[in-house]
């Protein structure tokens, strides 16, 4: 992209970080925050960018007249509200979410996933939600991709993917997530053994293949197959998904 084609593209992508604290400037009030954007880009929006900020504000649940207080006067919880306020300033089709609630307690998480939704719903925005809270993804999310070393293990519609797993991976993390009942929790477990390997230097073939739980029940064929072909993408990324899936 060029100069102009780049200014475009960060007006329809924006982003909200993990930790609320450390991404907003401690020495800049929380109003010149939310209008940093609106500068950078060059935007005068009708009314002014104090009313702009205020309206971002009060959308978020934050009182307008906060406007002159700084990051070390909030909550964590508030302070991602004005990251939130912060990457809708500039009305982006797409807000990448990384870990948005992580550093959050359990129950500011609950607002803060509830007050992303709304917003949805009210401005059709779009999400790319990164997170490992397995509960907090199934009921965020409509679709679901599962990573490993940067790889895609698998993707689909949300209730497929957590009800019908079909990658080994996939499984192993729904086993690892804890149920209510320890009787019911016990040997539903896939431990994963060996170290992980370093993103520099991946396996060849399938990434997931030194750690993957099927390959004791594979033939020396089947091993090399997987050591030595990268599965195809489109679906999930294993030559035996369907051995999984009959093992699940």
């Amino acid at each position: 992209m060029n100069r102009a084609e780049a200014q475009e593209y960060r007006r329809q992508v924006q982003m909200v970080f993990q930790n609320p604290s450390s991404c907003l400037n401690p020495r800049q009030s929380v109003g010149s925050a939310i209008a940093a954007p609106l500068h950078a880009q060059g935007i005068d929006p009708p009314g002014g960018v104090k009313t702009r900020v205020r309206e971002l504000m009060d959308r978020v649940g934050l009182r307008p007249d906060h406007y002159n207080r700084f990051p070390h006067e909030f909550s964590g919880g508030q302070k991602q509200r004005v990251g939130i306020a912060r990457a809708l300033a500039l009305e982006p089709r797409l807000i990448i979410c990384d870990e948005p609630v992580s550093a959050l307690d359990v129950s500011v998480q609950a607002q803060v996933v509830n007050l992303l939704q709304d917003i949805q719903a009210d401005t059709g925005v779009s999400y790319v939600f990164i997170a490992h809270d397995l509960s907090v993804v199934r009921h965020f999310a409509e679709r679901v991709a599962v990573m490993y070393l940067g790889k895609i293990m698998e993707s689909g519609a949300t209730r497929d993917v957590f009800d019908e797993p079909r990658h080994p991976y996939t499984r192993a993390l729904l086993s690892a997530v804890p149920q209510p009942d320890p009787e019911a929790d016990r040997g539903r477990r896939i431990r994963l053994s060996g170290d992980l390997p370093t993103p520099a230097n991946p396996p060849s073939g399938c990434v997931f293949r030194t750690r993957c739980p099927l390959r004791p029940t594979l033939g020396e064929a089947e091993q090399a197959r997987c050591a030595g072909e990268v599965p195809p993408a489109g679906g999930p990324a294993c030559h035996f998904a369907d051995r999984a899936l009959a093992a699940h």
